[in-house]
């Protein structure tokens, strides 16, 4: 018997291969589209570059046999061009913290016209080179103003810390009476590092600059992540300035919050990142995770 088009359909199977055929572009084209179309982190709809699509296919693939969560917020400064992957997509903030921490030592220190002391310089330094906990809680004293473990002086203290993110832009990121162990979103933390990298006009830029430089990846604590990146290069350019501090943190679950930000330059380009993971079993391999997705940015950035 000879296939026919369907009764009543008026239609050839000439006609119906052709049709399909037709279809075909615009079903990938509608597909291409919603891999373009990412929700941020106040629920709104952001629109990647159609070049960058390849970039949200690796991450999908990466996250899927990984089974865990993956945020990924990426600024191009000279192409004024944001990509973001799951944007709604929350972990808690654990140790990538200490960088809004020393930025707001930096903004109360440029308030009292003066730039950082050495003392200061040392805190800052160990903090974000070394991710040393105890500098950290002692720059979270000075800001507050007060003796440490006094709760009026944990409160001076995050107020201080939240008005730092009020004047960044950010929207969703608090602490709430201790640092690091709040809800934070991939693009909060990119604000944050496009600030320093861009130098606001409320920190000295010699303190702006020194900041940065303490988030060199010189431990081994710093060397995945955005520190990936270091000796590599970015669209056939050497990387020669690189900065990262990253973040870990186990729930009661045994699962690890992972956390990567910074910043590089690569020829006449610089670009920001923040990585936000959750979800690994294993914290080494939450570590080789976070390298992986940064690396897969760079890799297919278009």
């Amino acid at each position: 018997m000879t296939s026919s088009a369907p009764a009543g359909s008026g239609l050839s199977r000439r006609a119906l291969l052709a049709s399909s055929l037709l279809a075909a572009p615009v079903l990938l084209t509608a597909c291409g589209n919603s891999l373009r179309q990412q929700t941020t982190a106040d629920g709104q709809t952001h629109t990647n570059l159609a070049a960058n699509t390849d970039i949200t296919e690796a991450l999908l693939a990466l996250q899927e046999e990984n089974s865990v969560t993956l945020s990924l917020a990426a600024y191009d400064h000279q192409a004024d061009d944001l990509y973001i992957f799951q944007g709604d997509a929350w972990t808690y903030e654990a140790s990538i913290v200490k960088v809004p921490i020393a930025l707001t030592l930096l903004r109360l220190a440029a308030f009292q016209k003066r730039t950082l002391t050495d003392q200061e310089k040392a805190l800052v330094t160990a903090s974000l080179s070394y991710s040393d906990n105890g500098s950290t809680s002692e720059i979270f004293r000075i800001f507050g103003g007060g003796e440490a473990y006094d709760p009026q002086t944990s409160l001076d203290s995050t107020t201080s810390l939240n008005k730092t993110y009020e004047l960044l832009g950010i929207e969703k990121t608090r602490a709430a009476g201790t640092w690091g162990d709040n809800q934070t979103w991939a693009q909060d933390q990119l604000l944050i590092m496009r600030a320093i990298v861009d130098q606001i006009d409320w920190v000295q830029p010699q303190d702006a600059a020194y900041l940065l430089g303490a988030m060199q990846p010189v431990d081994y604590s710093q060397n995945w992540g955005v520190g990936v990146m270091q000796g590599q290069q970015v669209q056939g350019e050497d990387v020669t300035q690189l900065a990262v501090k990253n973040g870990w943190i186990q729930e009661d679950t045994g699962a690890w919050h992972i956390n990567s930000v910074g910043a590089l330059s690569a020829g006449q380009k610089n670009f920001s990142l923040a990585l936000l993971t959750k979800g690994a079993q294993d914290q080494e391999k939450g570590y080789d995770l976070a390298s992986q997705a940064i690396q897969t940015y760079f890799d297919h950035l278009g």
